[in-house]
């Protein structure tokens, strides 16, 4: 995965914790860095109570 300013080392580690901490494993591994749709749509709900 290239990296850019918006999405570098330490916004992966953050983005793999977050899926570690719910149990959303995109790619079914632990260390996950990236968010899927059940991610996007529990970073909403926590984001905006919807």
């Amino acid at each position: 995965m290239p990296l850019s300013d918006n999405y570098g080392p330490q916004t992966q580690k953050a983005v793999a914790c977050f899926n570690r901490k719910h149990n959303l494993f995109t790619t079914g591994r632990p260390n996950d860095p990236a968010i899927g749709r059940s991610g996007w749509k529990l970073l909403h709900q926590l984001a905006y109570g919807k």
